[in-house]
Parts: C-alpha cells; structure tokens; sequence
C-alpha cells in the first residue's frame, strides 16, 4: 500500500495536533456566582434574602453591597455556572478572587476568613487564611487561593460552589465580602 505524499502529510499534520492538543490546559475566565449555595449563614446589607448577589460584581464595589459575618464558624455560598463546558471534563484547579474588609473597624481587633469550595455537595478543604489589621471597613481585593492537584470530573449534572468561612471573628469583629470570583481549569 502506498500514500501520497499529500496523505502523509495529513496524517502527521493530524497526528501533532492530537498530541498538542491532548496537553493544553484549559481555563475558564473570571466567574462570578450565579445562586445562593447549600450555606447561608452570612447577613446580607441590605436584608435581602439572596446573598449571591450581594458578591456578583465586577470589579468589587467596596462598600455599596455585601455579606458579613460576626461568629466564628459562620460560612457563606454561592453557586458557579459550569455550563461552559460541554460533555465530561477533569477540573484541574479552582481559584477563587475574594474582595473583603473588616466589618467593623476596630483596631486592636484582627478578625481571619478563609475560602473553600464545594464540588458536587462536597465542601474542599478551607483555605487563604486572610487576616484583617487596621480600621478600614471597605473591601479590597485580596491574594487569590488556588486548590490545584485536583480530578474533579465535572458532567452535565455536576455543581460547583464557592464560599467563605469566618476563622476568627476577633470579639465580633467580623467580616464583610463584597465580591468573590473564580476561575476553573480543565
């Protein structure tokens, strides 16, 4: 049997896309929360039952709406879209984009929060440990958190939340997160 120059080629050509493309690392952008997840334990500003949209804005919006929290252990929620992808794929790493202050700004006070994520009703582990200093009760965005390492088979019916939880609310301090983003890779 013997190929055409033009089918050899072609067959390479098919051949290193394969490969190639069987290493890339695919990346959602930026997300934002889209629900109110399986934890609610958070007060939102403005009384308002739905927290999501309370940490949905891009960029953060300082002051003008957000969930806080004053005891210790409480922990917030909010789901993520994963409808941008297709079929079955393996969530590599989660990284979440928090936005956050003290909620009451007393300085002799250093409240912690930490974020987390929740992959098919499974809470991941608690991570960032971001302590508050200062008196400054307006939210900025702070270091990111990444879970990497992770095989996270995402399907059509899977489901993704991320959250924060108060560490410490340093005499109840507390703290206040006006926006939380996420970036997912495959």
């Amino acid at each position: 049997m013997h190929l055409s120059k033009k089918a050899i080629l072609l067959i390479a050509i098919f051949l290193t896309t394969s490969i190639f493309v069987g290493s890339i690392v695919f990346a959602a952008a930026q997300r934002v929360p889209t629900s109110d997840g399986s934890y609610q334990d958070w007060t939102t500003s403005n009384g308002s039952g739905t927290h999501y949209t309370q940490v949905d804005e891009t960029p953060c919006n300082g002051v003008s709406d957000y969930n806080f929290a004053t005891s210790t252990g409480d922990r917030d929620s909010y789901g993520i879209s994963l409808n941008h992808v297709f079929g079955t794929a393996t969530i590599t790493s989660i990284t979440i984009y928090p936005c956050a202050a003290k909620n009451i700004g007393n300085a002799t006070t250093i409240p912690e929060m930490d974020v987390f994520y929740r992959f098919n009703g499974v809470d991941g582990p608690n991570a960032g440990n971001y302590i508050f200093t200062g008196t400054s009760t307006t939210p900025v965005d702070l270091a990111t958190t990444t879970f990497s390492g992770l095989s996270l088979l995402q399907t059509s019916t899977s489901t993704l939340e991320v959250g924060v939880v108060l560490s410490d609310s340093a005499s109840s301090t507390g703290v206040r997160v006006s926006r939380i983003g996420v970036e997912v890779n495959y």
